[in-house]
């Protein structure tokens, strides 16, 4: 399934620091032919929209990786990659801005949170590759 709308707002955590997708409604499914979706209108919330959602108007599971990226981000800075005063502007940073990361920023999270955010879908990491690498990051932290 993709989720198709990540953001802030469609995750929880519990008092245990656990956190938990709590919105799946704008979520797809993937058929097995295909791996993208057209989209008739944009979807999903401004900042963590997905380059080729606003451009070439699909989503994919990658789109997903970019919204995820866009999530860690904000969660370990507190504040977004891009700037997300209004829609032409926020569509044309996610192509034409390089992000930027604090000089105290842990190196591996940013190498990690660059390859989520990659203009091109195609070269950011799976969810299986995201996940072994996020798991490799905080192993190594404890």
């Amino acid at each position: 399934r993709l989720q198709g709308d990540w953001s802030s707002d469609v995750c929880s955590s519990d008092l245990d620091g656990s956190v938990k997708i709590i919105d799946f409604g704008l979520s797809s499914k993937l058929d097995k032919d295909t791996d993208i979706i057209k989209l008739d209108t944009l979807r999903g919330a401004i900042g963590y929209i997905a380059p080729e959602c606003m451009y070439l108007r699909y989503i994919s599971k990658y789109s997903d990786i970019w919204s995820f990226g866009v999530l860690i981000y904000a969660m370990e800075f507190g504040y977004m990659p891009f700037s997300i005063k209004d829609y032409k502007e926020y569509r044309f940073e996610t192509i034409n801005k390089e992000v930027q990361f604090p000089k105290e920023a842990d190196p591996n999270l940013v190498i990690i949170i660059q390859k989520c955010l990659h203009q091109m879908d195609y070269e950011r990491y799976t969810a299986r590759q995201l996940l072994k690498e996020l798991l490799s990051h905080f192993i190594k932290k404890l």
